[in-house]
């Protein structure tokens, strides 16, 4: 998706060096200029590998997990971009300069046509809201997982998984009528 942005902005593919989310931490050489928009549970101050410059646009994090390191860290790379109201409120509390961006996927493509054949998909909804579904929609509801639970190495000959997370985006994008979910990406 950040792709996407980059490719907004006229940033040609070929200037781009790709990190494996994995490596974060670890991450030795150059330096690199690294935007992040994630949900990260880890404390920020331990994540980012010395060799890696971020740009927060937008991040979530538990508030009650956030410790004085983490602010004193975050101190030196602001602005900071949350997505979501909890993150920033917290954030501001602590004299961190803030601001509310939401999800990146916000900047993703729009389909042109509404979906001739009308798909519901169910990702991640928390169970009171499968319950209150009408019984004709949880009937032909597609059922998914957000989160992709194979390694590097089990995914389909020939494929990343940045082009196993495109065709997700693409199948939401082109077959859904309605998504029922609890994350912030999916139901943006």
């Amino acid at each position: 998706i950040i792709k996407d942005f980059y490719k907004k902005l006229n940033v040609s593919e070929d200037e781009l060096y790709v990190l494996d989310f994995n490596d974060v931490s670890t991450y030795k050489g150059e330096k690199l200029i690294l935007p992040i928009n994630q949900a990260i549970s880890h404390p920020l101050n331990q994540f980012f590998s010395e060799d890696i410059i971020p740009i927060i646009l937008g991040v979530s994090r538990d508030a009650s997990a956030v410790s004085d390191e983490e602010i004193a860290y975050l101190k030196q790379h602001e602005p900071i971009g949350c997505r979501d109201e909890e993150t920033y409120k917290c954030l501001i509390s602590k004299g961190v300069d803030a601001y509310l961006n939401g999800c990146i996927t916000m900047t993703l493509e729009m389909r042109e046509t509404e979906p001739s054949e009308k798909r519901v998909y169910v990702i991640e909804a928390p169970e009171y809201a499968i319950e209150c579904m009408p019984a004709e929609l949880k009937e032909k509801a597609c059922f998914l997982e957000n989160v992709c639970y194979m390694s590097y190495q089990d995914l389909p000959e020939g494929k990343s998984m940045e082009d196993v997370v495109r065709e997700r985006y693409n199948e939401l994008k082109e077959h859904a009528s309605l998504v029922v979910t609890s994350r912030m990406h999916i139901a943006s």
